[in-house]
């Protein structure tokens, strides 16, 4: 059994994990939870009844635990896990982990030292297409790579009301950035895992064309180019006025992946996927479609659910962890890197450590 708290139970995401960890009961004990000063949040069953504290130290002193869910914003994030990385605790991380990424080399240090498990909330990576398209650029299917582009197209800056509790999303001392850090981090991860290597340079555009302005870009569009020379295009925006789902089904822009022989294209929303390959291993069936079915787990999901298994199957030894803290350290990176493109208005290349170049080599985080 695993003695977990969570910490930062006023984020957005909080309330949904609190029922992915309640799908555990004979493996998770959760046995505190830390709150800011000046917040309200009501914890709800099963957990109404764990003690709530309002400082890392009046929890580290009130209760005894092996893991920490650690939700909190982004720029108290480094700190508080340096010092439960210190204290030999493992680390689940929601996303984008943290402000910077030189707040998480410490942390990466220490998770070192104590030999600890870190996970990082880019639960995408369990999504069956996910598994699908990965698996076809590594068996080769696909031949060398020539281009990936994938889009994220969510609810503007006006109906997340930067002038209401989650304001701070839009504060750049804060959160670190726009669209690009909050969700752009998701599509980072998910490219680099699927490809399995860091991009050599980078290339981008920001721009504030939202309505409601804010400190932060509500558009980016950034280049990525590969050490094999394939290209990348990742976009993102708080681009649509109305939070209803669309009577047309799910129309939401499609990933890719396409190499001299053949393509992947796929919705992770939809659970489809779609395949073309000149391979000989598909010489049979050269064109193939994928419908998946996730079971109806409950909590923040599927995926979520897979992820936290990984994180307590790598604590109890019985299988390596899908994430490192040097992926998380990579996608801040380059998310950094970005915006420095963006600023310059001129293509960058990434001089990254060889620990953060090979980050997503496969194999690298067992």
């Amino acid at each position: 059994m695993i003695r977990l708290v969570q910490l930062g139970i006023d984020h957005p995401h909080a309330a949904a994990y609190r029922q992915t960890l309640a799908l555990f009961p004979d493996r998770i004990q959760v046995v505190g939870f830390l709150a800011h000063e000046d917040d309200a949040t009501v914890i709800g069953a099963p957990f109404e009844d764990v003690p709530v504290f309002h400082s890392l130290d009046d929890l580290l002193d009130g209760v005894r635990f092996d893991a920490a869910q650690v939700m909190l914003r982004e720029h108290e994030a480094g700190d508080a896990m340096l010092r439960l990385a210190q204290e030999g605790i493992h680390l689940w991380a929601e996303k984008p982990v943290a402000r910077r990424a030189a707040d998480l080399l410490p942390v990466a240090e220490a998770i070192s030292a104590r030999s600890l498990v870190f996970t990082a909330g880019y639960q995408s990576r369990f999504y069956p297409t996910t598994r699908f398209a990965q698996g076809l650029v590594r068996d080769g299917l696909l031949g060398p790579l020539t281009f990936a582009q994938m889009t994220t197209t969510t609810t503007t800056a006006t109906l997340r009301h930067p002038d209401g509790p989650l304001g701070y999303l839009f504060d750049p001392a804060i959160s670190g950035g726009g669209v690009l850090h909050w969700l752009g981090c998701h599509m980072v991860d998910l490219l680099l895992a699927i490809l399995g290597e860091t991009p050599a340079t980078i290339a981008a555009v920001t721009a504030q064309n939202g309505e409601t302005e804010t400190p932060v870009e509500d558009v980016a569009a950034v280049t990525l180019t590969f050490p094999d020379g394939s290209v990348a295009s990742l976009a993102y925006g708080y681009l649509l006025p109305t939070g209803e789902s669309s009577p047309f089904g799910d129309d939401a822009p499609e990933s890719a992946i396409h190499g001299h022989r053949g393509w992947v294209r796929w919705s992770s929303s939809a659970n489809d996927a779609r395949a073309f390959s000149t391979d000989p291993r598909w010489r049979e069936s050269p064109w193939q479609r994928r419908a998946f079915a996730n079971p109806a787990t409950g909590g923040y999901g599927h995926a979520a659910w897979c992820a936290m298994t990984n994180f307590l199957d790598a604590i109890a030894g019985l299988a390596a962890p899908e994430y490192t803290i040097e992926q998380a350290i990579a996608v801040l990176s380059i998310i950094e890197a970005a915006y420095s493109a963006a600023s310059q208005r001129r293509t960058i290349d990434l001089a990254l450590s060889p620990a953060l170049a090979t980050a997503y080599t496969p194999g690298a985080s067992a």
